[in-house]
């Protein structure tokens, strides 16, 4: 820390919380003092505090909501897979078809037959 003047230092550590040393530092303690004590600050920050906890709410409804739409669109694709492939296993319709009745395009439900037919 000798890169940086003394008044700096002294308010480095006051601002760590050390004890004011010089003039400045008192003067900050005290009105730092003073707004501690401000019924008004602590109103307003109690109202900032409600303004975050609101918006925090609303954040995580949000990443709920759009968790369950995400969710529910993997849940139908994985249903239209499991389908797909229980038809191509029963070998009695054709591929376009199979992608007419699970809504799957063609090429995907020609990979799951690729796919059927490795195992």
């Amino acid at each position: 820390m000798d890169d940086i003047s003394p008044d700096l230092k002294t308010l480095l550590d006051f601002i760590d919380g050390n004890k004011p040393e010089d003039a400045f530092t008192k003067e900050l303690s005290v009105a730092v003092e003073d707004a501690r004590h401000s019924k008004k600050w602590r109103v307003q920050y109690m109202n900032l505090q409600l303004a975050y906890l609101d918006k925090l709410n609303e954040g995580k409804k949000l990443g709920e909501k759009i968790g369950k739409e995400i969710g529910k669109e993997i849940g139908i694709e994985i249903n239209q897979k499991e389908n797909a492939k229980r038809m191509i296993a029963a070998n009695k319709i054709s591929l376009e078809d199979i992608s007419f009745y699970t809504g799957l395009p063609l090429e995907e439900v020609k990979k799951l037959q690729y796919e059927l037919s490795d195992q």
